[in-house]
């Protein structure tokens, strides 16, 4: 029953995405008269950065996890957890699937810890962070550090729930979220106590990620022209770049849609952002997030204090829930998509409540200061 209830959702939202790919087509075809194509063209133009990190870190993942089993795999089962969790750092999309399933003693705990859980902690460490903070106005940078800090907070109580909708043991869900609790808390203390630091670390290791993608892209597109394996354990370069083809389809159809849903709902969104006490840039900021977390980083310079905290907090859990994390599921592991969705969507709910339940206060005090 279960595997149904997946399979109709990850057609539901093929159907989806196919009336955003003929409304954009339709759109490119009348020169963009209602803008739809635009955000079609937006979807082609993410293709070129995702092949060059995804793929590269795709096709590198086995010798990664085969470098890595040696330190990885004693330390691990000491504390009763899978090696597939070490994926946990890497974004879902960006080689921390393929990491945990190379690493993995149980393919079950690695999709929940490779998909849900590095969706979200890997995700924010490889990306939300080193681009906010890229992105963010100094002056709101301690607003989107405190967001960011209530985000992580709530990642494992989404991780664990996306695990127990997949129906693994409560036991191996909670050992295996033994490493995950211990780095959200690290965060956490690193964000209170020195967010500058935790900043340049994140920074330093999403650059690394960055380097060894072009490494991998290099190499895969070497051996494909010339036939010669230069390295083994090594993913051919086209077999990484369907996947990103994948994504780009999904892309080129999500995007319409969620235009198509902004322009229709524009005036609800800001009725209920009015009556929940944000602004109309924060209210959008939100459904923005759920494709890509960057047009939101853009726009905080524009929102609250209480709309930068609720946004930021939103990115670390939902961020491309219905963007190239969407697609990157679809790809690999359709019957995940409702798990998937159910870990992030989990872990936004409990931060959005977290944030609103902390800032109730924040724009009266700033202005008081004022």
């Amino acid at each position: 029953m279960r595997r149904r209830n997946r399979m109709s959702a990850y057609q539901v939202i093929k159907i989806i995405v196919a009336v955003g790919i003929v409304a954009g087509g339709a759109d490119l075809l009348m020169d963009c008269r209602f803008h739809i194509g635009e955000k079609m063209k937006e979807g082609f133009g993410m293709a070129g950065p995702m092949m060059l990190s995804i793929a590269g870190i795709m096709s590198l993942a086995p010798l990664i996890a085969k470098l890595l089993q040696p330190a990885l795999v004693p330390v691990f089962r000491f504390i009763g957890a899978d090696p597939a969790v070490f994926g946990i750092l890497l974004g879902c999309d960006m080689g921390g699937y393929q990491l945990a399933m190379s690493l993995a003693e149980s393919k079950e705990i690695a999709r929940m810890v490779g998909l849900a859980t590095a969706s979200m902690l890997g995700g924010t460490l490889t990306f939300s962070i080193p681009v906010g903070q890229a992105m963010v106005e100094p002056e709101d940078m301690p607003y989107f550090s405190r967001g960011m800090l209530l985000g992580i907070a709530a990642i494992p109580f989404g991780s664990i729930m996306g695990g127990a909708f997949m129906g693994i043991p409560w036991n191996l869900i909670l050992i295996n979220h033994v490493p995950v609790i211990l780095l959200s808390l690290i965060l956490i203390w690193g964000f209170r106590f020195c967010p500058g630091r935790i900043v340049r670390c994140v920074e330093a290791f999403g650059n690394m990620i960055s380097k060894l993608g072009i490494v991998g892209i290099t190499i895969g597109s070497i051996s494909y022209l010339t036939g010669v394996t230069i390295i083994g354990d090594f993913t051919p370069v086209m077999e990484s770049m369907a996947v990103v083809c994948g994504m780009t389809i999904v892309l080129i159809g999500m995007l319409p849609v969620l235009e198509i849903f902004i322009r229709l709902l524009k005036k609800t969104l800001n009725i209920i952002g009015r009556k929940i006490g944000l602004d109309a840039v924060s209210t959008s900021g939100i459904i923005f997030t759920m494709a890509s977390g960057v047009p939101t980083f853009a726009m905080m310079k524009n929102m609250s204090r209480r709309g930068i905290v609720i946004n930021a907090a939103w990115s670390v859990t939902c961020a491309a829930i219905f963007g190239s994390q969407l697609s990157f599921v679809l790809g690999v592991e359709p019957e995940m998509i409702m798990s998937f969705m159910a870990a992030k969507l989990a872990a936004g709910i409990l931060a959005l409540i977290i944030a609103f339940l902390t800032t109730r206060n924040m724009e009266e005090i700033r202005e008081r200061e004022v």
